[in-house]
């Protein structure tokens, strides 16, 4: 991610295998933008929690998940960001409400 006006870069999570599917999305209603991804070499779905100053918490949603896209969306009309998850191999869509 790239901070402007300057642009400088900020490292989100230099640990992450295999970063595929990624969306930017406010997760936690809070007014700044998080990010969730999957991490096809760890199996995991993530949500990279924004404090509002561009510093990142990792927080693991799901393990043994790995995914081709991702798609954000209030399925339920709960007013909360629910995810939607096509796995990598093509034969599994994952809900997470």
């Amino acid at each position: 991610m790239f901070k402007g006006p300057n642009y400088e870069a900020i490292e989100i999570d230099p640990t992450i295998q295999g970063p595929h599917a990624f969306a930017k999305v406010d997760l936690d209603s809070d007014d700044d933008m998080d990010m969730v991804a999957t991490d096809n070499g760890a199996k995991q779905l993530v949500w990279y929690e924004n404090d509002g100053k561009a510093n990142f918490t990792k927080r693991i949603i799901s393990e043994n998940q790995k995914g081709y896209d991702l798609d954000m969306q209030d399925l339920n009309q709960d007013g909360k960001v629910d995810i939607v998850v096509s796995g990598s191999s093509g034969r599994d869509v994952r809900v997470y409400i």
